[in-house]
């Protein structure tokens, strides 16, 4: 069987959050901003403020297991399904794209081969093909089939992937690997349990292989993961073993280089906990990440890693949102501003629709 994701399946109460009914920041001053990377400072800086959007997730309702993909040549954003649990909205199996300049949502109509609602899936951009790729979930009764989809941009068309796929299906981690062509996908749980596969995806074969690397890290859920640019690697930090009592977390972090992986050693590693969410600034070589859960506890921190030294630095913010685990998140790497969105606060069961922004 596959651990649950520590929420019962049914309250059978409306808890009765509100709806925001806004989808549009009007106070972004677009002009103001910088359109070239290269213009950025690329010091990091020394005093971090959380803002608060004026609007969060799409149509206002919370939503959280839902994975937001970079669009990174188009300035943008995707984020595709999530579970609105424990209203009564059930999951979700829509895509919506979020514009950086206008901070505004916009849904993308989608037809052909639409995957069923799910959430706890992974996901990411595929530059080379412009699309977007989820694989694996989980809806409100528990684990899907292996499953692997991507939807066309231009299009807005979704196409199954045949063939072979990645068995973890819940909470697996992504990345495109711009030297390989490919994207790597490691992890997940799934009717085994942990997986700790590493599989690659072809976007012009449209096929998943699975890899056999040397060595590979513990097998794990709910990991949180990024691209390095400047070491040219995957990196995974943390995860869940067991969400249920007793509870069992990571806090290691690996490196996929396209051939094998390696453990880096820390110091001052965050907290064990899984599902931490952030993004890489590439102008200042910092790995952001904030939130994630121990299911019993969750967290609000904010932690940099060093993606030269390879260290975490805690930070210390200001108008820090409140804690949660599962939210979507996304650096917009132009402007250095970390974007996170709804997610669950795993300890109360009480899922958010708010919105925030870290600018750097």
């Amino acid at each position: 069987m596959v651990a649950d994701s520590g929420a019962p399946e049914d309250l059978g109460v409306d808890v009765g959050f509100p709806d925001a009914g806004v989808v549009e920041d009007a106070t972004v001053d677009t002009d103001a901003l910088p359109r070239d990377l290269g213009a950025r400072d690329p010091n990091p800086p020394t005093q971090l403020e959380w803002e608060e959007l004026s609007s969060g997730m799409p149509e206002g309702l919370p939503r959280w297991g839902a994975m937001m993909a970079l669009v990174d040549d188009e300035h943008r954003a995707v984020v595709f399904g999530g579970t609105h649990y424990p209203r009564n909205q059930g999951d979700a199996n829509d895509t919506w794209s979020y514009d950086f300049d206008t901070r505004t949502f916009t849904l993308i109509e989608a037809t052909g081969d639409v995957p069923a609602p799910r959430y706890c899936h992974c996901a990411t951009y595929l530059p080379s093909t412009h699309e977007l790729l989820v694989v694996g979930g989980r809806n409100n009764r528990g684990p899907l089939a292996p499953f692997g989809a991507t939807l066309d941009l231009s299009t807005g068309i979704w196409k199954a992937i045949d063939g072979p796929r990645p068995f973890g299906i819940i909470g697996c981690n992504v990345e495109w690997m711009p030297d390989l062509g490919r994207a790597i996908v490691f992890g997940g749980g799934s009717s085994q349990g942990n997986e700790d596969k590493t599989w690659s995806y072809d976007p012009e074969e449209r096929t998943f292989t699975q890899l056999m690397p040397d060595h590979r890290p513990p097998g794990r859920r709910d990991g949180s993961s990024a691209y390095d640019p400047i070491g040219r690697r995957m990196l995974v930090y943390g995860g869940a073993i067991q969400v249920f009592p007793p509870y069992r977390h990571l806090a290691d972090v690996w490196a996929f280089d396209g051939v094998d992986w390696t453990e880096l050693p820390q110091t001052q590693a965050p907290i064990a906990r899984r599902y931490m969410v952030g993004g890489v600034d590439p102008a200042t070589g910092l790995w952001v990440m904030t939130g994630g859960t121990k299911e019993d506890v969750d967290y609000a921190d904010t932690w940099f890693f060093d993606l030269e030294s390879s260290e975490f630095l805690p930070q210390t913010t200001t108008s820090t949102p409140s804690e949660r685990g599962f939210a979507s998140a996304v650096f917009d790497p132009e402007r250095g501003q970390l974007f996170m969105f709804g997610g669950l606060q795993v300890s109360a069961l009480y899922p958010l629709a708010d919105g925030w922004v870290l600018p750097f």
